[in-house]
C-alpha cells in the first residue's frame, strides 16, 4: 500500500500522490486508512527526514495531503451531539505535525469535535483559543525529532481556563514541576491509548 504513495511524494508528484491517497481512502475503512496507510507513511517520511534522505519540502507536501484527508474525515464524521471540542496543536518549537494530524483524524472518527490548529503555536495563543472556543480538551503533541520545552508546557498549564483538560501525546514529553497541576493532565505515549480515550469519551455521550 505504501511504496507507490511514498515515491510519488518523494518525487514531488503531488497530483499522483493525492490521487493514490484518495484511492486508498475510498478502498479502506477510515480506521484502517489511518493505521495501515497514514501512520506508516508518517513514520517512514519522518525517518527519512531524520536520516537526511528527504527534505522539509517533501515533508510539507505529505502534511498538506494528510490535512486534506483530515478535512474529508471531518465531513464524513460530524461530531456527536454534545461532543467536547478538542483543540489540537504543537507548542512553539515543535514543527512536526504528523502526530497531531493522526490524532485529529482518530478524534473525528470517534465522534469528538477536533479543532486542528497545527504546529508551532505559542502557549499563550493556544490558551486564548481554548477560552474563545470553550474548548473542553486541549491536545498537544511532541515528536522524538524536536527538543521539548518544559517552559512552554508550564505556561500553557498556567494559562488554560479552569476546567479544561490537557492531553499530551508523545514519548519524549517534558514533565511539569512537582506542584499539583491546576487542571487535569492525561499523557498518551502511544496513539492507541489516545484513540481508546477518545472512544471512551464518545461512548460516555451515549450513556
Amino acid at each position: 500500500l505504501l511504496e507507490p504513495l511514498l515515491e510519488h511524494f518523494v518525487n514531488f508528484e503531488h497530483t499522483r500522490g493525492n490521487e493514490e491517497l484518495g484511492r486508498l481512502a475510498a478502498l479502506l475503512a477510515p480506521r484502517d486508512l489511518i493505521y495501515r496507510v497514514v501512520l506508516p507513511l508518517m513514520r517512514e517520511v519522518g525517518e527519512r527526514w531524520h536520516r537526511g534522505e528527504i527534505g522539509v519540502a517533501q515533508e510539507h507536501l505529505v502534511s498538506a495531503a494528510l490535512r486534506n484527508v483530515f478535512g474529508a474525515l471531518v465531513r464524513l464524521h460530524p461530531p456527536r451531539p454534545g461532543a467536547p471540542k478538542m483543540l489540537i496543536a504543537t507548542l512553539s518549537g515543535e514543527l512536526h505535525e504528523f502526530g497531531i494530524l493522526a490524532a485529529a483524524m482518530l478524534a473525528s472518527i470517534a465522534g469528538l469535535d477536533p479543532i486542528y490548529l497545527g504546529p508551532n503555536l505559542p502557549a499563550g495563543e493556544l490558551a486564548y483559543a481554548a477560552r474563545k472556543t470553550s474548548g473542553e480538551i486541549v491536545l498537544i503533541g511532541y515528536s522524538s525529532l524536536q527538543e521539548p520545552s518544559s517552559q512552554e508546557l508550564a505556561e500553557l498549564i498556567r494559562d488554560l481556563p479552569q476546567g479544561t483538560e490537557l492531553w499530551v501525546g508523545g514519548r519524549d514529553v517534558p514533565q511539569p514541576d512537582g506542584t499539583t497541576p491546576r487542571i487535569p493532565i492525561s499523557s498518551f505515549p502511544v496513539i492507541e491509548d489516545f484513540e481508546a480515550q477518545c472512544v471512551r469519551r464518545s461512548q460516555g455521550l451515549q450513556a
